[in-house]
């Protein structure tokens, strides 16, 4: 009897285990244009103004400016609420969009990749990185500061103005349009 119920007790702890963490998110998409020509390869970040209940989330623009955020999995949006907006676009001086790696823009939202996939891509893409490194480090190299290619005021939550709400719904769409001066 005590075997039942352990077993018992032990399934259904699995079970309760297994459903949904953490907060629910939406669906959110949009387009980032630096004076009316799309922005490839910036990176639009979401700060929750209500970091107690929100959580951050970021996007790559693909080459039409298009992105879609990602919270914890891939394309999955953001939670709801308000939130402060940032973009920014670092290019290393060998033209890399990141300076630990360079990965091709994507072209549209990533399909879901198991945990098993994230952590294979993640090794690559640190042993790719890692490879680079050594390789300039050896040749009496030093790493050149990434460059921002947009202007300063867009890199700050605090100085970018802008803001979004994420409603709770799949239909959040904004439009993010930079100027240079």
């Amino acid at each position: 009897m005590l075997k039942k119920i352990i077993a018992t007790s032990m399934l259904l702890a699995i079970v309760a285990g297994c459903g949904e963490s953490g907060p629910k998110t939406y669906k959110v998409v949009g387009t980032v244009s630096l004076d009316g020509t799309p922005v490839e390869r910036a990176t639009v970040t979401f700060i929750p103004d209500d970091m107690a209940n929100g959580k951050p989330a970021v996007g790559q623009t693909n080459a039409a400016g298009e992105f879609a955020l990602t919270t914890t999995q891939s394309g999955d949006g953001a939670v709801a609420g308000a939130y402060k907006v940032m973009v920014t676009k670092y290019n290393t001086p060998d033209g890399g969009a990141n300076p630990y790696g360079n990965a091709p823009a994507p072209s549209e939202p990533a399909q879901e990749l198991t945990q098993e996939e994230q952590d294979k891509a993640m090794e690559q893409a640190y042993a790719a990185g890692a490879a680079e490194r050594e390789k300039a480090m050896k040749a009496g190299a030093r790493a050149a500061p990434a460059k921002n290619e947009l202007p300063d005021k867009y890199a700050s939550v605090i100085s970018s103005g802008i803001a979004f709400m994420v409603q709770e719904n799949d239909d959040n769409n904004i439009t993010i349009e930079l100027k240079k001066k």
